[in-house]
C-alpha cells in the first residue's frame, strides 16, 4: 500500500484515500493489481488529464486506449471506471526460475477464470501457453500460510490432482507456479491453515481429558453398586463396557490427532505411512504368535500360574522378535527390487522404528492379557487412554517439527516404552511371583513350556494373521497398482471402519475368559451366551452401517478434508457394510476358539484369504478402491459361511434366520426413513432414523424373555424393570 500511494495513516490502521494533489504519485499498476475498479472524485477532477495516457494496467505497455468517461455522476461527486485486473489470472515474467515481481518484468493477459468460490476453497481453468518463461496463476487475494493448491487436467477427476507449491508473489497476493508446456488445467486452491487445526486439536483434546476424568468418577459411581454382583453379565459387562467405552474414546483422541496429520501429510506421505503400519502389523501378529489368546486361557484357569504363564510367554516373544529381523530385511529387499516405484527413505527408516517398537509393544501386549484373565480390563484400557493422549499430542510436535512419518515412528517407540513400565507396575499384584506351585519354578524359563506353547499358539497366530490379511491385504496390492495416493484416501475408511471395530474386538475378549469355563462346564449355558451376544452385535452394527452410509461424505471430510474426496467416502460407504456379517466372524472365532477348535479356524481362513487376495488381485487393477472395497464384504461373508459349518457341528444347529431377519427387517426400516427424508433435510432425516430404529426394535422383540433376563443385571437400575418379565 506505501507503494500504491502515499499512506499517512497506515501505522493507525487505516488505508489512505487517493489525494487529488499528489495523484501523480499513485502507482496504477499495483492499484490494478487491488482489484481497485472504480474511483470516487469530486465534479471538478478529470481522470483522462490525471491518469497517464492510454496506460491499460492489464498490459503495462501504453497500449492506447478510448477516453474514460464516468459511469456515474450527480452534482458532488463523479464514479470512474478504470481499467483493472480480473480476481484471477495468467502472468508470465521474463527472468525464469525467479519469484514473480514486478521488477522482473511481467506479462499479464492470458485465460483464467475464476468459479466455485466458497471463500476458503477455489477453482479456476487456466490455459497455459508452451514456452521458456514460467507461468504462474495469480489470485488477486492476500496470501496467507495454510493455501495449498492442486493441478490436474482439464476434463479430470479429483483422482488425478497432483500438489503444486504456493507463495507470495507481487509484494501481496496468492501465486501458483504452472507447468510449462501448452495444456488446459483446472486448478483447486483449498485454504487449510495448520494453525487452526493445531488449535482445533488443542480444543478436542482438552475437552477429552474432562469428558475422560468425568468418565472415570462415573464409572466408579455406576457400578460400585455392583460390587457384590458375581453374575456372569456383570463381569461381562465390567470387561467389555469399560473397555469399548474407552477405546471408542481413543478413536476419538485418534480422530482428532488425524484431522491435523492428514492435512500436513497430505495422501501421498498418509498413504506411505499407513502402507509401512500395516507391514508393521503383520510382524506384531508374529511377535505375538497367538500367546495372548493362550495366556488368557490358561491363567483364566489357574490364576496362581499367573507369574510362571506371563515368565515364559515373554521369554518366547522376544526370541520371536529376533526371528523376525531377518524376514523384515528379506521383504523390504524384495518389495524394493520387484515393485516400482520403490518405497522412499522416510518409509524404510519409519518402518525400522516401528519394529523397534515391537519390543515393548509386545511385551506390554501379555501384560494386558494378563489383566484380561484377571477379568480386570479396565485397568489396560484405561493405560491405554492415557498413551493414545500422549501419543497424539507428542506426535503433533513432532509433524510440526517436520519430522514427518519417521517422527511418528520416534514417538511410537518412545511412548511404548512408557505403556510398559506403567502396566507392570499395575500387575505387581497379579503376578505375585511368591505365590504360586514350586514345581512352576516361575523365576526360570521351561523349555518344555515353550515347545508346548508353541504348538498350542500357532494355529491361533496363523489365524490372526490370517485375519490381518483377509482384512488388509488389499492395502498392499492397491499400494502396487496405483499409488500411495489412493492408499491414503482409501484410508480414511479404514480409520472409521477400525474405529467401531473395538465394539467387537473387546466384547468378545470380555466373553472369552466366561465362554471358556462354560465351553467345558456348562454346554446349554454356552450355547444360550453366544446366541445372545451375536443378536446384540447385530442389533448393534446395522444401525451403525445405515447412518455410516448416508453421512461418508461429511465424515471423511471431517476427517481428512477434500483431498480424500471423494474416494475416501465412497469406499466407506460400501465398506461399513461388511461390518454386521464381520462382527458375528469376530465373535465366533473366539467361540472357537474356547471350544479348542482353533486348528479348524485355521482352514476356513486359508479359504477366505484365498477369495480375498484372488479376487483382489483380478478386480483391483481395473477397478480400484471399488473392487478392494466390495471384496472386504465378499470375503467375510465367504469366511462367516465356513465357521457356522464348524460350529455347528459342535454345538449343533442354530437357526440364522431367527437371529438376523427382525434386526435385518428395523434397519431396513431405518434406511428407508432416512433415505426420504434426507433430500429435504438431512439432520431431519437422521433423527427421525435414529427414533425409528429403537421404537420399531422393540416393537418386534428381537430378544427372548429369557435374554432379556440374562441382561437385566447389567442394565441401570431404573431400567431394570423394563425387561419383560415372560
Amino acid at each position: 500500500m506505501r507503494e500504491t500511494t502515499p499512506q499517512l495513516q497506515l501505522d493507525y490502521n487505516r488505508i489512505a484515500p487517493l489525494y487529488a494533489d499528489r495523484i501523480d504519485e499513485i502507482d496504477w499498476t499495483r492499484l490494478s493489481l487491488l482489484n481497485v475498479r472504480y474511483i470516487i472524485t469530486h465534479t471538478s477532477v478529470d481522470l483522462n488529464t490525471a491518469l497517464p495516457s492510454g496506460l491499460d494496467p492489464r498490459y503495462g505497455n501504453g497500449t492506447t486506449l478510448p477516453p474514460r468517461s464516468p459511469v456515474y455522476e450527480d452534482e458532488a461527486a463523479r464514479i470512474w471506471e478504470i481499467y483493472t485486473l480480473p480476481r484471477a489470472y495468467i502472468a508470465q515474467q521474463n527472468d525464469p526460475g525467479e519469484p514473480l515481481r514486478l521488477e522482473s518484468g511481467i506479462n499479464i493477459g492470458l485465460y483464467a477464470a475464476l468459479y466455485n468460490d466458497t471463500g476458503r476453497e477455489k477453482f479456476v481453468d487456466v490455459s497455459v501457453a508452451s514456452g521458456e518463461n514460467d507461468s504462474w496463476l495469480v489470485l488477486s487475494e492476500t496470501y496467507a500460510p495454510g493455501w495449498k493448491a492442486f493441478i490436474r487436467p482439464r476434463a479430470g477427476n479429483q483422482d488425478e490432482e497432483q500438489p503444486l507449491q504456493t507463495e507470495r508473489v507481487l509484494e501481496n497476493f496468492i501465486g501458483v507456479l504452472l507447468p510449462h508446456g501448452s495444456a488446459e488445467y483446472t486448478i483447486r486452491l483449498v485454504y487449510s491453515p495448520t494453525s487452526f487445526q493445531v488449535g482445533l486439536f488443542g480444543s478436542v483434546i482438552s475437552a477429552g481429558l474432562m469428558i475422560f476424568l468425568v468418565g472415570v468418577w462415573a464409572w466408579g459411581m455406576i457400578f460400585r453398586q455392583q460390587v457384590g454382583e458375581s453374575t456372569t453379565l456383570s463381569r461381562l459387562a465390567r470387561n467389555s463396557i469399560a473397555p469399548i467405552v474407552l477405546n471408542l474414546f481413543n478413536r476419538g483422541i485418534d480422530f482428532a490427532f488425524a484431522f491435523v496429520m492428514l492435512r500436513i501429510l497430505g495422501p501421498e506421505e498418509a498413504g506411505v505411512y499407513q502402507y509401512a503400519v500395516v507391514i508393521f502389523v503383520w510382524f506384531d501378529i508374529l511377535t505375538n504368535f497367538g500367546l495372548n489368546t493362550f495366556l488368557v486361557r490358561e491363567v483364566a484357569r489357574n490364576r496362581d500360574r499367573a507369574a510362571y504363564y506371563l515368565l515364559n510367554t515373554s521369554l518366547m516373544r522376544l526370541i520371536l522378535i529376533l526371528i523376525g529381523v531377518p524376514l523384515l530385511v528379506g521383504f523390504i529387499l524384495s518389495r524394493q527390487n520387484f515393485i516400482s516405484p520403490p518405497l522412499n527413505p522416510e518409509a524404510l527408516v519409519a518402518l525400522g522404528l516401528l519394529y523397534m517398537g515391537l519390543l515393548p509393544s509386545s511385551l506390554s501386549t501379555g501384560l494386558t492379557a494378563l489383566f484380561y484373565a484377571f477379568e480386570k480390563a479396565e485397568y489396560p484400557a484405561a493405560v491405554a487412554t492415557i498413551t493414545t493422549i500422549n501419543k497424539a499430542i507428542f506426535g503433533l510436535i513432532a509433524l510440526l517439527l517436520g519430522y514427518g512419518i519417521v517422527g511418528l515412528a520416534m514417538v511410537s517407540i518412545f511412548l511404548n516404552f512408557i505403556t510398559l513400565l506403567i502396566l507392570l507396575y499395575g500387575a505387581r499384584t497379579l503376578i505375585n511371583f511368591a505365590r504360586g506351585d514350586s514345581a512352576s519354578r516361575p523365576y526360570q524359563p521351561n523349555l518344555g513350556l515353550m515347545g508346548s506353547m508353541a504348538r498350542q499358539s500357532w494355529p491361533l497366530m496363523l489365524n490372526h494373521f490370517l485375519a490381518t490379511i483377509f482384512f488388509q491385504i488389499d492395502v498392499v496390492i492397491l499400494e502396487a497398482w496405483h499409488g500411495s495416493r489412493v492408499v491414503g484416501q482409501y484410508g480414511v475408511a479404514y480409520k472409521w471402519l477400525m474405529a467401531i471395530n473395538v465394539i467387537p474386538s473387546f466384547f468378545t475378549q470380555a466373553l472369552l475368559p466366561i465362554m471358556s469355563r462354560q465351553a467345558s462346564a456348562d454346554p446349554a449355558a454356552f450355547r444360550r451366551t453366544y446366541m445372545l451376544a451375536i443378536k446384540l452385535l447385530v442389533c448393534i452394527a446395522l444401525p451403525l452401517a445405515v447412518l455410516f452410509t448416508f453421512t461418508a461424505t461429511a465424515l471423511t471430510a471431517v476427517l481428512g478434508g477434500a483431498e480424500y474426496l471423494p474416494e475416501g467416502a465412497i469406499a466407506l460407504q460400501i465398506m461399513i457394510w461388511s461390518i454386521p456379517v464381520g462382527w458375528m466372524n469376530s465373535l465366533t472365532q473366539y467361540v472357537l476358539i474356547a471350544l479348542d477348535l482353533q486348528r479348524r479356524i485355521t482352514g476356513a481362513f486359508i479359504i477366505a484369504v484365498t477369495f480375498n487376495i484372488v479376487t483382489n488381485l483380478v478386480l483391483i487393477p481395473r477397478y480400484n478402491y471399488q473392487a478392494a472395497a466390495l471384496t472386504t464384504i465378499a470375503s467375510e461373508l465367504v469366511l462367516f459361511f465356513m465357521f457356522v459349518m464348524i460350529l455347528q457341528k459342535a454345538v449343533g444347529r442354530i437357526d440364522w434366520l431367527a437371529i438376523v431377519v427382525r434386526p435385518v427387517v428395523v434397519a431396513s426400516a431405518m434406511f428407508i426413513s432416512i433415505g426420504l427424508l434426507w433430500p429435504v433435510q438431512p439432520i431431519l432425516a437422521l433423527l427421525v432414523g435414529l427414533a425409528v430404529y429403537p421404537i420399531v426394535l422393540l416393537a418386534l422383540k428381537p430378544l427372548t424373555a429369557d435374554e432379556w433376563q440374562m441382561i437385566a443385571p447389567i442394565l441401570p437400575a431404573r431400567l431394570r424393570p423394563l425387561a419383560p418379565s415372560s
